[in-house]
């Protein structure tokens, strides 16, 4: 709308004229942003066999979040939700919706791993490198490992502790060997 003025004079007599000029209507159109990708984060990246894990999540501008793969919707931006007793590992994923339904996801995968499994922290020789008729040192560490439950297979060993050291005879070739480890429910590592 334009309001314009004019000033007649007519004799002694003024007179003032407005003059109203009506143009398109007025309109504004609003866009509606997508919601922010949100974060995903859950917390730690392993855990044990039945262990939980708490997922948070963070979006600007959504409306709400869905989080999978067990379903758990909650109104706002933010959340976290506890998931109990995980048995395999898992890759949970967030979807967020803002109110014109556009839609952004992220993702994390929590690796489980069984427990009471037998697990090698180390196993070495030193020294690696031997010349012709020298003998090298095997030295290994391990966690969940019945008594006696290791073997070196290369040397005929077996009943070996689950941490331990066994220094070869003299080398006159080139040798590998490999330690097996086995817990009380007789898994192998």
């Amino acid at each position: 709308m334009k309001l314009s003025r004019s000033i007649i004079r007519a004799g002694a007599l003024a007179f003032i004229a407005a003059i109203v000029t009506v143009g398109a209507p007025f309109s504004a159109n609003a866009a509606i942003k997508a919601p922010a990708k949100p974060s995903l984060t859950s917390g730690v990246a392993s855990i044990s066999q039945g262990e939980s894990v708490t997922p948070s999540w963070s979006s600007q501008r959504a409306s709400y979040c869905t989080l999978y793969p067990v379903g758990k919707t909650v109104m706002g931006s933010s959340a976290s939700y506890t998931i109990n007793n995980l048995v395999g590992t898992t890759s949970l994923y967030v979807t967020c919706v803002n109110s014109s339904g556009s839609t952004t996801s992220d993702s994390v995968v929590v690796s489980v791993v069984p427990s009471n499994l037998p697990v090698i922290t180390a196993f070495v020789a030193n020294p690696s490198n031997v010349v012709y008729g020298q003998s090298t040192t095997l030295s290994w560490s391990t966690m969940n490992v019945a008594a006696g439950g290791c073997s070196i297979s290369a040397l005929g060993l077996s009943g070996l502790p689950g941490t331990g050291s066994y220094t070869t005879g003299p080398l006159k070739a080139t040798a590998t060997y490999t330690l097996s480890c086995t817990n009380i429910g007789r898994g192998y590592c």
